[in-house]
């Protein structure tokens, strides 16, 4: 466990508490999260920019090919099959790499609040050796029990469904029968996603196993339900428009290319249908771009921020569920700096010194 001490990183927080937190603990942690998620997502994004612009451009072919109706389907599929096999690989490649570095930064934030400060390079180290595949683990164990809750859910509302046959109004039953299980399903996942949620923190910050570090996330959430429920949904509308407000206009400068295919063939339409196609789907190349661009961006700001502010999060519910020792009084320095030496004039004298008038 790395909050062995007592730092100010440690104690109860209101939501401004895990504002402030927050942005001093990125101080400490931004060589960390930014290193990583550079080397992870420069050529990650470079790569799917060029898979987009590849499969843009293979459908602008098929559509200058004219094939006929009884084969298309299938030169269609093997023609884009390459583009779309790569753009899932390299989003799987994005998902497991931004694991890691969302691990990496969360063991940097456990050491620095424990009052450590390790070199950025050797949280590389500590994550794949203590969280990565354990942390995979536990994702998989969360699957399945999402998959489990659908599959109650089908059952449910198929037994649901056999009832209402026996009934006079069996449409009526039916319909309402799968309804409520669709909305049982939806709270479910609801309070699943939420109770099982600080399940990799735990594998970070107390190292617990995959199940282990689930049921303690169960028990921090117990009784806070509701609280991690709303500043987790705020946290996201707030994270997602401060992206929006980034990210859209060089989004919006990529579609440049496209717009003036469209308005020029909006003043010339003498081409036909495949010709418009053609300039549009040149357009939306440029478009790769600034996708790019965008997944860069988005990926680097994500694990700057997300890893460090539900990490202290963790540390409140702990801290609340009387886990961690109380935090340092104001007038008290942290466990990491030694206390101030005592000035030599206000030492007071050797036993058996002598005084003035003795």
């Amino acid at each position: 466990m790395y909050l062995h001490g007592r730092t100010e990183f440690i104690g109860r927080y209101t939501l401004s508490d895990l504002f402030d937190r927050t942005f001093k603990m990125v101080a400490r942690t931004w060589r960390t999260s930014l290193g990583y998620s550079v080397a992870l997502y420069v050529p990650v994004s470079f790569l799917m920019a060029l898979t987009i612009s590849h499969l843009f451009g293979t459908i602008s072919d098929l559509v200058h090919l004219h094939l006929p109706e009884e084969s298309a389907g299938t030169e269609i599929l093997i023609r884009l099959a390459p583009s779309i096999g790569w753009m899932l690989l390299l989003a799987l490649v994005a998902g497991l790499g931004q694991l890691f570095v969302n691990l990496a930064v969360g063991h940097n934030v456990a050491i620095a609040a424990g009052g450590m400060a390790p070199p950025p390079a050797a949280y590389a180290r500590i994550t794949w050796k203590r969280s990565f595949w354990p942390v995979v683990l536990q994702g998989l164990m969360k699957v399945a029990a999402v998959f489990a809750v659908m599959v109650a859910a089908v059952i449910l509302g198929g037994i649901g469904a056999l009832l209402s046959l026996l009934g006079r109004h069996s449409g009526t039953i039916m319909a309402i029968a799968i309804i409520t299980a669709y909305i049982i399903a939806i709270a479910a996942i609801l309070a699943l996603s939420v109770y099982l949620f600080f399940g990799a923190q735990a594998v970070v910050f107390d190292r617990y196993n995959p199940y282990d570090g689930l049921v303690h996330s169960v028990r921090l959430v117990r009784g806070g339900f509701w609280r991690v429920l709303g500043i987790s949904l705020l946290i996201s509308m707030m994270f997602s428009f401060a992206m929006g407000l980034i990210t859209t206009p060089i989004i919006t400068i990529s579609l440049l290319p496209a717009i003036s295919q469209a308005m020029s063939f909006a003043a010339d339409n003498s081409g036909g249908r495949a010709d418009a196609s053609l300039r549009m789907l040149d357009g939306f190349r440029g478009m790769s771009g600034g996708i790019g661009v965008a997944m860069a961006i988005q990926g680097v700001a994500t694990t700057v921020f997300y890893p460090v502010f539900y990490g202290l999060f963790y540390i409140d519910l702990k801290f609340r569920r009387g886990e961690l020792p109380p935090p340092l009084p104001a007038s008290e320095p942290p466990a990491s700096e030694p206390p101030a030496p005592v000035p030599p004039e206000t030492e007071p004298p050797a036993a058996g010194a002598e005084t003035d008038g003795a």
